[in-house]
Parts: C-alpha cells; structure tokens; sequence
C-alpha cells in the first residue's frame, strides 16, 4: 500500500471515530475547513467524502455533506502496516487533533491502546510518544499505559508564552534576511492568505486556528535553521 492510501485510511479512520463522538457537525464543514482540520490536502478530503458517500454514512445536499447515519468500524480500515517513523508522524498529527479539538481534557485520563485505535497505529508508537511528550509536563504518567492531562495554569502559560516570544524574535530577524528567491517567502504569502479566510470565518471555523498557528510557526521557525527550536514546535503550538 502506497504511503498516500495508508496516510488516507487512517484519516478515514479519525474522521469516522470523530463522527462517532459527536465532534464533526452536520452538515460537515467546508473542504478546505476538514483539510485544515485534518492537515491534509482537499484532494484527500475529497477521497475520504467519496469513501463515506459511497458507504451511506453521507449523501450530499447541494454543495453540503450531511451524515445520513452514524458511522461504525465497518466503514473504515483494518490497520495497516507502515514504518515507526510514518506511523509517529500519523499519531502526532492525530494527538494534537485530539487536543485542539478538546476530545483530551485537563483531568481526563485515556490508554495508550485508546489513542492508538483511534490513530491507527502502533501502541508501542503510542508509549515511545507520550513519554517523549511528557518532559513537558503536560500529561502524566498514572499507571502503567494510563496517561492523564494536566491543568494549563497560568503560570505555565506566561512561562510558554516567553519561550515562544523569544524563539519568534529571533527567528523573524533571520526570515527578514532572507534571499528574495527563497520559496518561503510565497508560503508566507499563503500563510497570510489562509489567515485572512480563518478571520473571515472564525464562527464557524475557529477549531481551524490551531493548526494554522502551527504552521506558520513552523515557517518562522525554519528560518533560524536550528534543530533545537524545530523541536520546540511540538509545545509553543499546542
């Protein structure tokens, strides 16, 4: 199976286990809204409401999906074999959906298993993870494959929001200064673009604003060409 259908079924999967859950409305948000949402590409989108039509969880009213009935286990995939490295990626972007779209809470606690059937992937991609994830005290550890969300004081807050405030500074200085060829200059150009359609649909579309915040920093970040603020990506955008 080739990477881009392994990367869809899992989505399908995520978006079925969403629907299931009450979190996607209907009719479902716009294309480019679920790619947002979802970080794929409306091509992918479109794949995946093609998949859901075609198995009369939706059917399409005019321009809008609406869920004709809710979805089960039988509507997606079977798992699918892909490398370590695939399959963390898949549960990053999964984990952080999670979070941004509040199906983790402060307080709540959920299994390793839990989050890898609704990525799709390994429970030992799961553990490796969140262990990684926890130096930044954000989720704890309470029994072996139990996790817990911690509260985010303010004090953690202010505490971030400097880190962050400082990382941008310095990467800014480096992205002003560079080459006027460089590619990123038309990705910031994007960029701009998709946050004046975020603040042109922001009642509808606020759970958006995560991912895109994500993004640009991931653009202002790559500027500074340093590995270690690439891995502070992880926590100023959660």
């Amino acid at each position: 199976m080739s990477r881009s259908q392994n990367l869809r079924h899992n989505v399908i999967n995520q978006v079925i286990d969403d629907m299931a859950r009450g979190h996607i409305p209907s009719p479902l948000p716009s294309q480019s809204a679920l790619a947002e949402m979802y970080n794929i590409s409306r091509t992918t989108v479109r794949h995946i409401l093609s998949h859901l039509r075609e198995c009369g969880v939706l059917t399409q009213v005019g321009n809008d999906y609406v869920i004709a009935r809710k979805p089960d286990h039988d509507d997606g995939f079977a798992c699918t074999t892909a490398s370590m490295s695939e399959q963390n990626k898949v549960f990053e972007q999964a984990f952080f959906t999670m979070i941004n779209q509040r199906q983790l809470r402060p307080g709540e606690t959920f299994s390793e298993l839990q989050l890898a059937r609704a990525a799709g992937v390994s429970p030992v991609v799961v553990r490796e993870y969140l262990l990684k994830f926890g130096r930044y005290n954000l989720i704890q550890s309470e029994k072996r494959g139990q996790w817990s969300m911690k509260q985010f004081d303010q004090s953690y807050a202010e505490q971030l929001f400097e880190l962050r405030e400082m990382l941008e500074t310095h990467s800014l200085q480096h992205f002003l200064n560079l080459p006027d060829h460089d590619p990123r200059w038309l990705q910031a150009k994007t960029m701009l673009e998709r946050h004046r359609l975020l603040r042109d649909n922001i009642g509808n579309s606020f759970r958006m604003f995560s991912q895109l915040d994500r993004d640009f920093h991931s653009l202002l970040l790559s500027a500074a060409d340093n590995i270690f603020f690439d891995q502070s990506l992880e926590i100023i955008s959660v």
